[in-house]
């Protein structure tokens, strides 16, 4: 047994601990036990300081708890935590035109509906996931019917209201394309009856995100492409998301392990996108993914550029390690073992959650575990995922 298998083996066994410790902390501080759902707005020891609640966390947790169930053990009270999350998101959630809110009060009322569809992908994604554990075709029915509302916003942009002036700027954002192909992807596992239509959508995501945001010659991953006088004149065009784009390759590498004589040309074009993003992103003075980057290193609009954030190190984490079973490269070992290093040192300040947010140096910028973003999920679906794929490759 090398030394490379060892250290390996010391990973699962932490990622099964945070497991239970991360799962625990959102169950018994996030989930809503009188009305259903989370409150994702706490602070350092978990306690409340918000009662809003975020409805992608709704959808989220539905997913990371009714998957927990499925990967680690079978929890009844955290399977009962995504069954009444449902029951409240199916009956709250929704406007009359099936649109989802993005904020609720803790009982249920509306706070906000924005333009965008995320919420609908995140329900579905979340939906399925249960049906796959319960298969109760109301699970199914709700995912149905929040992809479609989804797939039709995405192929149909102009039925929302546009975030800029069509007369001056159009373009791609890579968020929508992104999340597309994952939600495409999560309802092909579980739903055989719609497995065409998965699969032209993947493949009509795939060609859009190579095609408009992946620049070979530039060696980089654009977050937004200008269709009308495309330049790098503005911030925006110039803008690199690395946690987006290393989330958009692993999405890809899931594709490609889905059919790897079909999807051959997306291994190289993974590990492009991998390397490039490491190479703009990584902070070499202080380590950790910066939150933005200027491709031509001039200033950003973001005054939070040089943030470290929990979501991006988290990608990092699943790409690289998925990257070094694919590939078996050292030089991915060697990547993630160093985003494993860092993200538990600078990140894990107790026994409960991971905090958030640091400044450039490491130092943390709020001890809080949870807020409108930061749910039950980006965290646990890291840990979940890398836990399977240690399993899996270990043995």
């Amino acid at each position: 047994m090398n030394e490379a298998t060892v250290l390996l083996q010391s990973h699962l066994a932490r990622y099964e601990s945070q497991l239970d410790s991360v799962f625990s902390f959102w169950a018994n501080h996030g989930y809503d036990s009188q009305f259903g759902g989370f409150m994702t707005y706490l602070d350092k020891e978990g306690n409340h300081f918000s009662t809003d609640k975020s409805v992608w966390a709704l959808g989220r947790g539905i997913q990371t708890f009714a998957w927990y169930y499925q990967e680690v053990k079978p929890s009844i009270r955290f399977l009962n935590v995504a069954l009444h999350t449902f029951e409240f998101m199916k009956k709250y959630a929704y406007d009359v035109d099936h649109r989802m809110y993005f904020s609720l009060t803790q009982e249920g009322l509306p706070i906000q509906k924005r333009r965008y569809w995320y919420s609908e992908a995140f329900a579905s994604t979340g939906s399925i996931q249960l049906y796959s554990v319960t298969k109760d075709p109301r699970h199914l029915a709700l995912a149905l019917q929040s992809y479609q509302t989804m797939r039709d916003l995405y192929y149909h942009p102009e039925k929302t209201p546009p975030k800029f002036d069509p007369s001056t700027l159009q373009g791609y954002s890579l968020a929508p394309s992104m999340i597309l192909l994952k939600t495409a992807q999560t309802m092909r596992l579980f739903d055989t009856t719609n497995q065409d239509q998965y699969n032209q959508d993947i493949e009509f995501a795939i060609e859009r995100i190579l095609s408009k945001h992946v620049v070979c010659e530039k060696q980089a991953v654009f977050e937004y492409v200008s269709t009308i006088k495309p330049s790098l004149t503005s911030p925006r065009d110039r803008l690199i998301n690395p946690g987006h784009a290393i989330e958009a390759a692993w999405f890809l590498l899931d594709e490609y392990l889905y059919d790897p004589q079909k999807y051959a040309h997306l291994l190289p074009i993974v590990k492009n996108m991998v390397d490039w993003m490491v190479e703009l992103g990584w902070d070499k003075e202080h380590g950790g993914l910066l939150s933005f980057v200027d491709y031509e290193k001039k200033p950003l609009e973001q005054l939070e550029w040089d943030m470290k954030l929990w979501w991006p190190q988290c990608e990092l984490l699943i790409a690289s390690l998925q990257l070094f079973i694919v590939t078996q490269e050292d030089k991915y070992l060697e990547l993630y073992l160093q985003t494993f290093d860092y993200f538990f040192k600078h990140f894990q300040i107790d026994d409960l959650e991971f905090v958030g947010y640091l400044h450039r140096d490491n130092s943390v910028a709020s001890t809080l575990k949870g807020n409108l973003f930061k749910g039950p999920f980006h965290i646990p679906r890291m840990l979940l995922i890398n836990y399977r794929l240690l399993k899996d490759y270990l043995g």
